[in-house]
């Protein structure tokens, strides 16, 4: 199915900002280049390097442009202004370091097409480093096989490693709405995954193996390179207590169990690491890390070695 032929246009996508001006020009640009964009709301979070001015530059000449302004209170607090502003039937986020090929939005309205049942959509993406424009030359998502596919076992998938992440999603915002707690603010990092565990419980996901986002690894101070794991990630310690209700979604109780073991069993081997040897077996010898034996026993071992070795 190739995603030209559709043509749903109710996408708006929600940018975060905060500090980010020498990358936003490109980010901009690669929202502008799509087909099918509704709206751009960047919500600037308290910006002080002028970032914000070169978006008022750009919404001058593109009415498709919307920036609203608030003080710092977190890229979680940003994406929900910026959600709960928009008036479209799908928003899409884009952080605004990251980039989107051509074709991106193309392909959510075209999985949104063929699942009209699901409610969270994501596409392959890639990680770059360096200078936009050579990233975005040196991926052409046209040489790519187009393929989508609903995505039935989302978290036993997820166990195995993320297959989209915050800038290559788009949500129903209706679904996303009646979650009521949208993004948790406050929060430094899980934030994105506690949305995705919440929906993919509710709702079908669907997903396409094409590479039509960019995720910069190269920005000085940004969380999820600067952060080491203290532990297990709120996110996991949600869904462990959503599965311990007894009304969890029957068909994902193994799936999410499998994950919440991959994830103990991740945040014990940073701890380690870490040298916080009494707080890595508080995670690794539970009865939930060993639902995932053979990975548990990898782990278990590490305790035998000097300091924790990675």
């Amino acid at each position: 199915m190739g995603a030209e032929r559709t043509n749903l246009s109710r996408i708006d996508v929600v940018m975060p900002l905060y500090n980010k001006r020498d990358y936003i020009e490109a980010a901009i640009r690669s929202v502008l280049a799509q087909e099918g964009l509704n709206e751009l709301i960047v919500v600037d979070d308290g910006s002080t390097d002028g970032g914000a001015e070169r978006v008022e530059y750009f919404a001058r000449g593109d009415a498709r442009i919307r920036m609203l302004r608030q003080p710092n209170a977190g890229v979680s607090a940003a994406r929900n202004r910026g959600v709960r502003a928009s008036a479209a039937d799908y928003v899409a986020f884009l952080d605004a370091d990251d980039l989107y090929l051509p074709g991106f939005l193309q392909q959510i309205a075209a999985l949104a097409e063929r699942y009209p049942e699901a409610a969270l959509f994501g596409t392959a993406y890639r990680r770059f480093s360096g200078d936009a424009a050579q990233a975005l030359a040196a991926n052409d998502p046209g040489r790519q096989i187009d393929e989508d596919r609903s995505v039935p076992a989302f978290f036993e998938e997820w166990a195995r490693g993320s297959f989209f992440f915050t800038s290559s999603v788009c949500v129903r915002r209706r679904a996303l709405l009646e979650l009521g707690t949208l993004f948790p603010e406050g929060e430094r990092l899980g934030e994105d995954q506690d949305v995705w565990f919440r929906l993919a419980e509710r709702h079908p996901v669907a997903a396409s193996t094409r590479v039509l986002a960019l995720y910069r690894v190269d920005v000085a101070g940004s969380l999820t390179a600067s952060t080491e794991l203290q532990g297990l990630l709120p996110c996991y310690q949600r869904l462990e207590a959503r599965l311990a209700r007894g009304d969890y979604p029957a068909q994902h109780v193994r799936g999410a169990r499998r994950m919440l073991a991959v994830n103990y069993l991740n945040a014990a081997r940073c701890l380690l690491r870490q040298g916080k040897r009494r707080e890595a077996a508080e995670l690794a010898f539970t009865r939930t890390a060993a639902s995932h034996p053979s990975y548990w026993l990898r782990v278990a071992l590490r305790f035998l070695l000097p300091g924790g070795a990675t």
